[in-house]
């Protein structure tokens, strides 16, 4: 496959041109690799979503970057694996790769390729797994047999091989596997998610005007979900938050494809008489996307778990929003209370509706929390900081 000259090779489950937090991750860093003159691929699974779409297109270039997708079998559920998939073809495409100073970095473990990953080690000069996952539920995944068992296999290698690092998308998640799981300190890295800031400063004033005529949004306080509509993300909490609100000037604004839970959510909101009110855009292409959370007046992110990290939440504070989550995961960290936005208790209606009525109440705070998420998505979350992190970790800076 011509991989001679590739100097950083990525792993994920679904590639470009799937839709998520690790393929966004992925694809992010990767072009800030290949914008300061390293050699990229990405390889995946055919796949396109969770349900079993497959793309057509086994090799692509998407911004430069060579994209190559290995079709996947799907096979009975086996715990080592967090999908249910394997890619034989990727496997023995390992075998073609010579031992180099090619890095390899791999996403989303337990999984397939992650595994891979761990076998092949003494090929790269340095290899990162990536776990990205939600503290609550790696505790819960490590607390059972097979999950400590993986994790134990992971270990072995990350503490025994000197090329091999772990890396942690917050504080929180290194703190768990130095403290609880028993990972050397020094072989796990703390890596964030990131944003890509000009996605939202190149959108025009237009653009954003022409998103709030779609969907009726002139002239109201715009309340925004934006991200899988899945039953985990608490969307139905953001609901009854705003049921629990009644002023016919505040909306809420659902944006992003069904994982499963929206008719679920689009009965509630008729039930709880907020049709009028909540508007589902379905999935949208980028740009749509990018307007329209420069369109709302506070994001909010009502999860019950599953967040390593909460991309959303710093795309709306690079738009100069405040933001609004609930107490899981690494939302937490990214949610400065009093700062740039407000946190709430997993569930809890009442807090969360108290918040959103708060920032309703007082425009200022709404720009002063604006203001002070932007200050820290410059500092802290830009893509170029987050692949410079990786780069000093291989030793690769320019």
């Amino acid at each position: 496959m011509g991989i001679q000259t590739m100097k950083i090779l990525e792993l994920e489950y679904r590639g470009p041109l799937a839709l998520g937090g690790v393929e966004t991750h992925v694809f992010e860093i990767s072009k800030q690799f290949k914008s300061k003159g390293y050699d990229v691929e990405i390889w995946s699974t055919d796949l396109l979503d969770f349900k079993g779409e497959r793309d057509k297109r086994l090799e692509r270039i998407v911004a430069g970057i060579r994209v190559i997708k290995f079709r996947s079998f799907k096979i009975p559920k086996f715990p080592l694996f967090m999908y249910p998939s394997i890619y034989p073809k990727m496997f023995f495409e390992f075998f073609k790769i010579k031992k180099n100073d090619m890095i390899l970095h791999s996403h989303s473990f337990p999984s397939f390729h992650s595994y891979i990953a761990l076998l092949f080690h003494r090929k790269f000069r340095k290899v990162t797994i990536t776990p990205h996952f939600d503290v609550n539920d790696l505790k819960n995944f490590t607390s059972g047999f097979v999950g400590k068992l993986a994790f134990r296999i992971l270990k072995h290698f990350v503490n025994k091989k000197k090329n091999l690092y772990l890396s942690a998308i917050t504080r929180k998640e290194k703190e768990f596997y130095v403290n609880d799981l028993g990972f050397k300190v020094h072989k796990v890295l703390v890596v964030p998610n990131g944003v890509n800031i000009e996605d939202f400063d190149s959108i025009s004033n237009e653009e954003v005007y022409q998103i709030k005529k779609q969907y009726k949004l002139e002239n109201t306080f715009n309340v925004l979900y934006a991200g899988r509509v899945a039953k985990i993300k608490g969307i139905d909490v953001l609901l009854k938050a705003m049921s629990k609100l009644d002023n016919s000037n505040m909306v809420l604004t659902i944006a992003g494809p069904d994982f499963g839970a929206l008719s679920e959510l689009q009965e509630l909101s008729q039930c709880l008489d907020l049709a009028d009110r909540v508007t589902f855009t379905g999935a949208l292409e980028r740009r749509k996307f990018c307007a329209l959370i420069k369109s709302c007046d506070v994001c909010v992110l009502p999860s019950y778990g599953g967040e390593a990290f909460g991309i959303v939440l710093t795309e709306a504070m690079a738009c100069n929003k405040p933001v609004i989550g609930s107490k899981t995961g690494g939302i937490p960290e990214i949610v400065k209370l009093g700062e740039n936005g407000f946190l709430f208790d997993v569930g809890s209606i009442k807090q969360l509706s108290e918040k959103i009525n708060l920032l309703y109440q007082d425009r200022t705070l709404c720009r002063k929390l604006g203001d002070k998420g932007r200050e820290i998505v410059e500092k802290y979350y830009t893509w170029e900081n987050i692949a410079d992190t990786y780069l000093k970790l291989w030793g690769m800076e320019k």
